[in-house]
């Protein structure tokens, strides 16, 4: 399957979208597939509780960062925010899973990159290791350019593998 992403680096929507609509008026028309994987939430809230049960692999290759944010709908919405290594809640999480709440947000990481993955598939707070160092502090724009590729190859990798992760499938063509 040959895959080809779009990613705009940008925290804003709107500007996102603007980004599009000019490429569009640019090259005249773009083939655009969105990435839809249904129930989210179940899917990383099941696999929280399959982790929390002590299943190594439930992220399979993925693991979890410092941050998750679960909350529930009862009288009132209730969300809970953890800060924390994950061991050190990893009953706490348990406990609040089995009680109704649902994951909104989870920090996961993966070799030298972490994220912070959406309900809506949305990747915030996306950093990597910093451990590069470069010979020539003069050529700013190869390192730019390097940085970016490298950037791009991660989050491509990413990308297709919670898609495998999460289950999901494209649109045949016909």
């Amino acid at each position: 399957m040959e895959h080809a992403f779009l990613i705009v680096a940008t925290g804003s929507k709107p500007f996102a979208s603007l980004f599009v609509s000019y490429l569009v008026k640019a090259v005249g028309s773009i083939k655009t597939e969105t990435i839809h994987i249904s129930d989210i939430k179940h899917d990383l809230t099941t696999r929280l509780k399959r982790f929390t049960s002590d299943e190594k692999d439930a992220f399979d290759g993925f693991y979890i960062g410092d941050f998750v944010q679960l909350s529930r709908k009862s009288e009132q919405n209730e969300v809970i925010k953890y800060a924390a290594e994950i061991d050190t809640i990893k009953s706490e999480l348990a406990d609040n899973l089995n009680d109704g709440f649902i994951v909104d947000q989870m920090c996961l990481c993966t070799g030298d990159l972490s994220f912070l993955l959406t309900e809506n598939f949305h990747f915030k707070r996306i950093n990597t290791r910093d451990d590069v160092e470069y010979d020539d502090e003069d050529d700013i724009p190869y390192r730019w350019r390097h940085e970016a590729a490298v950037l791009t190859i991660f989050l491509t990798d990413v990308i297709n593998r919670l898609c495998v992760l999460l289950s999901y499938k494209p649109v045949e063509k016909e």
